[in-house]
């Protein structure tokens, strides 16, 4: 502003302070008129004035016109937090924290550390016993970097010698991803759906087709085999009959069972008690064997085959082994009166009957697959198999037996047949 202005600013403040200074607090005024400083202000004015001013100019010491003595100490915010740090000085404690982290010390070197230096390197004690730790197993900080530096010499080391490399694989270098092959006949250059081989591929399990009717006689029956192999090879079979009336099961007397001859492989050797020498003993053809299964099949009216998972393990098996000896085993028995297959396998599943799947691993989940031939025999005659004098697992007649028992005695399997 103009001197004028604020020549009369200044008038206009020492006007006010005087009348304040009449009206109680301040004291009296000097003989000249103008009015003495209030207590505790630290002003003098001993010093004359100059010709044209009447008070003092204010300088940067005094404080402005018409404003508050009392400065805020605490800053304009609504953090509660950052507030109470600034008051307690714990701000200033947290910028000291952080100072000190950004100038730490150095690390001493081995070498010249007193108390940390190659002799005593890795020592356990200091009682010179000489116990230390094993530094072959000592690991370094820097493990990435000294691995990635250690495999790169042996690559190197191993293409100098006319080697290859430990990671290259066929038709790719080294380090680079394989290339996608057919998911059928494992060749590159096309997809499983577009394979040559396509008619050759295992089908996949059928949905279920028919409804069981009752008076319908039920085989149960189950094979020992070499099933690990591509070379499907039969060594027994059993089978056993059952028939469901208006009201209950029915279990028939006569009972199916054929030793193969000639050696047995894969876990048939171990899992089946006596059958290595049974075979041995056998001169039975698979021919044979089947000219005899068929004529059972057509004398007893069977209209079901009733296998635990039969169609991924029993009747694939007999299929396989089948077409080596020049027989078709699902036309011949379809010719025979065979009309359907059960297989808890599938049907347990599908339609949920947990009480003969699987119980959920956690709290929450699902029943999953289904519970195995000996678990489900149990079930339902409260024993093991082993406990049966009359039954032996993992031979072909005693585990058709098993299949049937469980089948008359559990209700959740009936129900599921014939609701």
């Amino acid at each position: 502003p103009p001197p004028e202005a604020r020549a009369g600013e200044l008038e206009a403040s020492a006007a006010h302070k005087a009348e304040t200074a009449d009206g109680g607090v301040g004291s009296s005024p000097d003989a000249d008129g103008t009015p003495a400083p209030r207590p505790g202000s630290g002003r003098s004015c001993s010093k004359p004035r100059r010709a044209g001013h009447e008070v003092n100019q204010p300088s940067h010491k005094d404080p402005p016109p018409h404003t508050h003595t009392a400065q805020r100490m605490t800053p304009k915010t609504n953090d509660r937090k950052l507030v109470k740090k600034t008051e307690t000085g714990q701000k200033k404690k947290r910028w000291a924290q952080k100072t000190k982290r950004l100038t730490r010390a150095p690390a001493v070197d081995a070498t010249d550390d007193a108390g940390h230096n190659e002799e005593n390197h890795l020592q356990q004690d200091d009682n010179g016993s000489g116990d230390e730790m094993d530094t072959d197993a000592y690991v370094p900080h820097d493990l990435g970097a000294s691995q990635q530096s250690r495999q790169k010499k042996k690559r190197a080391a191993g293409s100098a010698a006319g080697g290859k490399p430990k990671r290259a694989k066929e038709g790719r270098g080294t380090g680079q991803k394989k290339a996608s092959c057919c998911g059928l006949c494992r060749q590159p250059g096309h997809t499983q759906p577009n394979c040559p081989d396509i008619e050759h591929k295992k089908p996949g399990m059928p949905a279920p087709t028919l409804t069981a009717e009752k008076a319908g006689v039920v085989m149960a029956f189950d094979v020992e085999s070499d099933a690990a192999t591509a070379r499907k090879c039969i060594f027994e079979v059993g089978a056993c009959l059952a028939q469901r009336n208006s009201r209950s099961w029915k279990a028939k007397d006569s009972e199916f069972w054929v030793i193969l001859g000639g050696a047995v492989t894969g876990m048939a050797r171990e899992l089946c008690p006596g059958l290595v020498a049974d075979c041995a003993k056998s001169k039975v053809t698979f021919k044979q064997m089947w000219t005899q299964l068929l004529a059972y099949v057509k004398k007893h009216s069977v209209k079901y085959l009733k296998a635990h998972n039969g169609l991924a393990s029993d009747v694939r098996i007999l299929y396989t082994h089948g077409l080596r000896e020049g027989v078709d085993v699902v036309s011949d028995l379809a010719d025979a009166g065979v009309v359907g297959i059960i297989d808890p396998a599938i049907i347990i599943p599908l339609y949920k009957v947990t009480e003969l799947q699987h119980p959920p691993k956690n709290e929450g989940g699902n029943h999953t697959s289904y519970l195995k031939n000996g678990v489900l025999f149990k079930m339902a005659t409260g024993r093991e198999m082993d406990e049966d004098e009359d039954l032996t697992p993992h031979r072909a007649l005693d585990d058709a037996k098993a299949e049937r028992e469980w089948m008359m005695n559990l209700k959740p399997f009936d129900d599921l047949l014939f609701g």
